[in-house]
């Protein structure tokens, strides 16, 4: 018979197994049907599915990075055909799935820069406000991507406590309903107490890193 941390082990690698499928299966679907909308000519439904197949971000997911290649596509096209409102649709779509899914770093940073570039140009060529005027083009690429290049990345101490925030909570979680609970379900108050305050401190620290990061 597994000891009890190896069979805490294994529900908590099943626990992570289960949230990773399910990431990866969401962008899938969302790649699927951002396909099928670029098929059916529908730009606006086609970014919004390609942005949403890249924010299901996991390590090694081979869906995130076709749908960033397919925005890419879709915004080149744009950009040929001179639709370039389409065109910065979908490099903007680029550029918040890269940011939306960075942590400790940030993802396919290539494809954020290079997206960061394409939307200062093609807003330098956009009709200009009064503030704007006798500026050239260059001058205007210039100050864009300063802006859109200035990214806070989130506080390292802070992110840290987010993910052992994250950590406790899991496994006391684990520990409450294997120490807390009696083989018919029922709560053993004494046994469950100090995992119940574990997984409330775990909570807590988690959206206090997730907010201060």
């Amino acid at each position: 018979m597994a000891s009890p941390g190896r069979r805490w082990a294994l529900t908590l690698a099943l626990l992570l197994g289960a949230v990773l499928i399910r990431v990866v299966w969401s962008s899938r679907q969302e790649l699927a049907a951002g396909r099928q909308a670029v098929a059916n000519d529908d730009q606006p439904a086609a970014i919004m599915h390609l942005r949403q197949a890249a924010h299901w971000y996991a390590p090694g997911n081979p869906f995130v990075t076709q749908a960033l290649v397919e925005l890419r596509n879709l915004a080149r096209q744009a950009e040929m055909e001179g639709r370039h409102d389409d065109a910065l649709s979908a490099y903007r779509a680029i550029r918040a799935s890269c940011l939306g899914t960075r942590s400790f770093y940030l993802p396919h940073q290539a494809r954020f820069h290079e997206a960061n570039r394409r939307i200062a140009d093609l807003m330098a060529r956009q009709e200009r406000p009064p503030m704007d005027q006798g500026k050239t083009v260059a001058r205007l690429r210039e100050q864009h991507l300063a802006l859109l290049e200035r990214v806070e990345q989130p506080h390292p101490a802070w992110a840290a406590v987010a993910c052992l925030g994250f950590f406790l909570w899991i496994g006391a979680a684990l520990a409450f309903i294997y120490r807390g609970l009696d083989s018919s379900l029922k709560v053993q108050t004494r046994q469950a107490l100090p995992w119940a305050a574990l997984v409330a401190a775990g909570l807590v620290m988690w959206i206090a890193g997730l907010l201060l990061a």
